[in-house]
């Protein structure tokens, strides 16, 4: 049984994170398979499963038992993916403008040195959505997160703030910092490929 919950584990990973891999461009390598948590709480309900096979062969009452912790840890798992979709912009991945602001309150609070924050909009947005539709608008808006997660450093919170616009909050810094910052967003965000080149679609 533990053999199979093994090969149940690196068969389910090898596939989510394969497709994670494949739709999801990630600079970390190992974004795609899963964090902490994740693979814990893929452990535990594995877990779940042989003790309740283990009570069905040697006593089958006591796997109703297991109703009890399995129903508590699909609501738990619920509760999170609830806590992550009202916290997070469907469209780009990143903190929602809420969640922004509440990360941004933490951080203040927790701040010891000089604290800039970077307001990015992107130029001529409606233009694109208005050519090449709205699908186009929202790869636009998904490439520039990527390149405003990669530019900045860790630690940094990054959040779209509205529309077109996208928010990074840069604690402990100074101005040389911010403005290296600044370019580096800048840069990346040249770099981003234009509809025109990725065609219509």
């Amino acid at each position: 049984m533990v053999a199979a919950a093994a090969v149940q584990w690196a068969v389910n990973t090898a596939l989510v994170g394969t497709v994670i891999a494949w739709t999801v461009p990630a600079e970390d390598p190992r974004r795609p398979l899963g964090s902490a948590s994740d693979n814990l709480l893929e452990v535990g309900q594995l877990a779940l499963g042989v003790f309740v096979a283990l009570a069905l062969l040697w006593w089958p009452p006591a796997a109703l038992l297991m109703v009890v912790p399995t129903f508590a840890l699909h609501q738990c798992v619920q509760l999170d993916q609830l806590k992550l979709a009202a916290r997070t912009d469907q469209r780009t991945g990143l903190l929602n403008a809420a969640a922004w602001h509440e990360q941004a309150e933490r951080a203040l609070e927790r701040a010891r040195g000089r604290i800039a924050v970077l307001m990015i909009d992107l130029d001529w947005f409606k233009r694109i959505n208005d050519t090449h539709g709205h699908p186009v608008g929202d790869d636009v808006l998904a490439e520039v997160a990527t390149a405003l997660t990669r530019a900045v450093r860790r630690g940094d919170t990054v959040g779209r703030y509205g529309g077109e616009e996208f928010a990074v909050l840069l604690p402990d810094v100074d101005e040389a910092e911010v403005r290296a910052i600044a370019e580096r967003i800048r840069l990346r965000i040249g770099r981003c490929a234009s509809p025109r080149r990725r065609g219509s679609r």
